[in-house]
């Protein structure tokens, strides 16, 4: 297994996200990245975007384990999803 060093901060939390668009990742001015996972294993499917009008036609589609990493972008990630209670965990770095 490797390691990383940086000297800045982390911060990892888990998010419920359902058919109604919500904040998953909140905006943090100091971010660096972002990697942002659908934990569910069966078929739930999560979209995300950068206003509370995502929706599955118009955000990015992350499937079952995927995740996604997203660097120099402070706002707020959104998210829906098409299951109920979707599993979803993010890793934040920032200053």
């Amino acid at each position: 297994m490797g390691a990383f060093s940086y000297g800045g901060k982390i911060f990892a939390a888990a998010v419920d996200v359902d058919a109604s668009a919500k904040i998953v990742v909140p905006a943090r001015t100091t971010r660096k990245s972002v990697t942002i996972q659908n934990a569910e294993s069966a078929t739930n499917v999560l979209y995300l975007g950068h206003s509370s009008s995502v929706s599955a036609s118009n955000g990015l589609r992350i499937g079952p384990l995927e995740s996604i990493t997203i660097d120099d972008f402070k706002g707020d990630v959104y998210g829906i999803a098409d299951t109920a209670d979707t599993d979803v965990r993010y890793f934040e770095v920032y200053d």
